[in-house]
């Protein structure tokens, strides 16, 4: 798969280029959301949407990065980094806090 990660970044950024709607991206949403095609596409889509479509769905984001059976490390780094590109709402910051640090507390506590 990470042969395929530029490509995949590339696609989505011209995909979800003035996206502005959480419908404008459902179809990526929910591939997302699938187990067998997260890891070919969550951590492209987290890169190549505008930060202001991130920022603005920041706690759905949140929803489907945590959720994930196998949540791994790298996608929880490019969450937040993109995260921190943009302006998240102060009412999301804790929720998304709270979540991703339960997520963090189990990557760590499965790596030792």
């Amino acid at each position: 798969t990470a042969l395929l990660l530029p490509a995949m970044e590339w696609i989505l950024q011209c995909v979800s280029y003035n996206a502005i709607s959480y419908e404008d991206l459902l179809p990526l949403w929910e591939y997302c959301r699938m187990p067998r095609k997260r890891s070919v596409v969550l951590r492209p889509f987290l890169r190549s949407v505008p930060t202001t479509y991130l920022c603005e769905h920041a706690l759905e984001v949140c929803k489907v990065v945590t959720s994930g059976e196998e949540v791994t490390a790298q996608e929880l780094c490019v969450f937040g980094e993109q995260l921190l590109r943009g302006d998240t709402s102060d009412e999301a910051k804790r929720p998304i806090l709270r979540n991703v640090w339960r997520q963090i507390s189990c990557v760590f506590t499965s790596n030792i």
